[in-house]
């Protein structure tokens, strides 16, 4: 799959406005996707797994790379955006 290049840029401000509606809309019991996703775009959401290795014996049996892959696959194939 092709991915486009990140060419627009927002101030983090943005990001600190979205949080604040995604609160106020969350509060309200509306979801809204776009101000959700936007709220997270001047932060890291990634995690580690070193924890749940040492205290669940987690060993994961697909690599985050071709799990992610998978994952985008399944989406298309079963007609859903991306």
């Amino acid at each position: 799959m092709a991915i486009k290049p990140n060419k627009v840029r927002l101030p983090s401000i943005v990001a600190e406005i979205a949080t604040k509606v995604d609160a106020t809309l969350e509060y309200a019991g509306i979801y809204q996707q776009k101000i959700h996703i936007h709220s997270g775009m001047n932060t890291t959401i990634s995690c580690d797994i070193t924890k749940a290795r040492k205290l669940l014996g987690y060993a994961p049996t697909i690599a985050l790379h071709e799990g992610m892959r998978l994952s985008a696959d399944w989406w298309l194939k079963n007609g859903q955006e991306i």
